[in-house]
C-alpha cells in the first residue's frame, strides 16, 4: 500500500470513528444526567396492618409516605372506593391515617391502594396491598354472655 492510501485510510477511519461516538452518548453510552432530571417517585413505608396480614374485622388503617409529595395529589381507595383521610407532617415523611365508617367484617381479602406525586410533580408513587379478614372475632374481645338467675 501505497503512503498516501494509508494516510487516506487513517483520516478515513478517524472521520468514521469521530462520526460514532456523538452516536453512542446519544443513547446513554456516557456521561451522567444531573440528578434534577431523574424521577424520584414516592414511596410508602410503616403499612398497618402489614402487607397480606390477617384481621378479625377491618376498619383502620395507616401507613408512611417519603418526604416531599404533593398532599393534594394523594388519592386512598379501599376495594376500589375512595376513602377519607388525615395527613400529618412527621420527621420520616407524611403519615396517612384513615377509619372507615363502616368496617368490613365479610370474611376476605381488603385492597388498600394509594397514589401521590412527588413535590416536584409528574412523578407517582403507587401504593395497593392485601389484608386478610377472617371474621372471626379476636380471642379475648368477644363480650361475656349475660348470666342468667
Amino acid at each position: 500500500m501505497k503512503l498516501e492510501q494509508r494516510k487516506v485510510a487513517f483520516v478515513g477511519a478517524l472521520f468514521v470513528g469521530l462520526g460514532c461516538a456523538p452516536v453512542a452518548y446519544a443513547y446513554g453510552g456516557g456521561g451522567k444526567r444531573p440528578e434534577s432530571f431523574a424521577c424520584q417517585a414516592p414511596t410508602f413505608t410503616v403499612l398497618s396492618p402489614e402487607r397480606e396480614s390477617e384481621v378479625a374485622s377491618f376498619s383502620e388503617f395507616s401507613f408512611m409516605t417519603s418526604k416531599d409529595v404533593n398532599v393534594p395529589t394523594l388519592v386512598v381507595k379501599v376495594n376500589g372506593q375512595p376513602v377519607q383521610v388525615s395527613t400529618e407532617d412527621k420527621a420520616l415523611g407524611l403519615q396517612v391515617k384513615a377509619t372507615l365508617a363502616q368496617p368490613i367484617a365479610e370474611p376476605g381479602m381488603v385492597v388498600v391502594s394509594a397514589a401521590i406525586d412527588n413535590a416536584a410533580g409528574g412523578c407517582p408513587g403507587r401504593l395497593a396491598y392485601r389484608v386478610k379478614v377472617s371474621g372471626a372475632a379476636v380471642s379475648g374481645t368477644q363480650d361475656a354472655p349475660a348470666k342468667s338467675e
